[in-house]
């Protein structure tokens, strides 16, 4: 009992890099008992990072917040809010499309089934709020032929830097 609590408390002090890094091989490198209470710890810490995005592993202030919504008519508030994944995933009968993103000199790509990694919903449910540092350069691409897909950058005083509404397939991108 005592070595499972120790190792339970190990795995709770573990950063959010060696989760992702070693989540592959929990089942390898864990007894099997502990490899799902090694994934719960890994989701705690970064959930936890999530919540509190004030600063990047290389230490560079948030400047930025971009939010990301996908409806009817996302800029003047006159829709049925649907989700995120809508706009990226085509469905059936369309191509799926990515969310790419260099933020603080790290490249990410996020797929529908990812994007709620990259950032946290707002307090509307629909909308993905996500941390940018003073340099990043965003590619997003609507793959919906009925929603629209907006991108919103604010900066820290709440103005309004960068604003723009695709449809089917149409591209939007900017870098700061």
């Amino acid at each position: 009992m005592v070595i499972i609590s120790v190792n339970i408390l190990l795995l709770f002090k573990l950063g959010v890099n060696e989760c992702i890094g070693m989540r592959k091989h929990a089942f390898n490198r864990i007894h099997i008992i502990l490899a799902p209470l090694f994934l719960l710890a890994c989701g705690i810490n970064m959930e936890k990072e999530a919540m509190h995005p004030s600063s990047d592993s290389l230490g560079e202030t948030k400047e930025y917040e971009a939010v990301l919504t996908c409806g009817f008519d996302p800029i003047n508030q006159v829709r049925s809010e649907i989700a995120i994944q809508s706009c990226f995933s085509g469905g059936a009968t369309n191509s799926d499309t990515k969310f790419q993103i260099k933020n603080a000199g790290k490249f990410r790509m996020y797929d529908a089934v990812s994007l709620n990694e990259l950032g946290k919903r707002g307090s509307d449910g629909h909308s993905l709020h996500i941390a940018l540092s003073k340099h990043y350069a965003i590619r997003a691409q609507n793959a919906s032929s009925d929603f629209d897909l907006n991108l919103k950058i604010i900066d820290s005083s709440g103005a309004v830097t960068f604003q723009k509404t695709v449809g089917r397939y149409g591209l939007i991108e900017t870098e700061n």
